[in-house]
């Protein structure tokens, strides 16, 4: 085998094993990256699922705010509102709520009536806009952004 021949074998064999280590690197990235829109689809139905069985459920949409929204819990014979919201290190967040006036539960919009939050839970992160659009009764608007993306979807009250 002449001096020719080693170096062209070495070239060739350098490029496979570039080639193969480029190919192995590119499956990895595509591999995280699918695993990390997995997860992000998956949290965003989950989320989905979750305010849209409350709102099939509200008695009443009591606020509608930017990044919050507030309903009249539909799914409890006790006067309840559920609110969601976006707090500043965009964790979107669930509280359960009473009203109440000389110590006994009222409506959220009478004179007076002190908040008291019993619950308050994290239902997802990195979640950056949160809105609810009702559409002249006949449905509900939910669209929230995650990251780079919007989610959102129309919701059909019960009644």
């Amino acid at each position: 085998m002449t001096l020719n021949e080693v170096v062209i074998s070495a070239l060739i064999l350098a490029l496979v094993i570039g080639a193969a280590t480029a190919l192995y690197l590119f499956g990895s990235r595509a591999w995280v990256q699918g695993t990390e829109l997995s997860e992000e689809l998956q949290n965003a139905r989950v989320v989905t699922d979750k305010i849209s069985r409350e709102l099939r459920q509200a008695n009443e949409v009591a606020l509608i705010a930017s990044n919050q929204f507030m309903i009249e819990d539909g799914h409890t014979e006790r006067l309840q509102y559920i609110k969601y919201f976006i707090s500043p290190d965009n964790t979107l967040k669930r509280q359960q709520i009473v009203y109440l006036l000389e110590g006994n539960l009222t409506r959220f919009d009478m004179p007076q009536a002190t908040e008291t939050i019993e619950l308050e839970q994290i239902v997802s992160r990195d979640i950056n806009v949160l809105s609810l659009i009702p559409n002249e009764g006949s449905y509900i608007e939910l669209s929230f952004n995650t990251k780079n993306k919007t989610y959102s979807t129309a919701i059909y009250p019960r009644n």
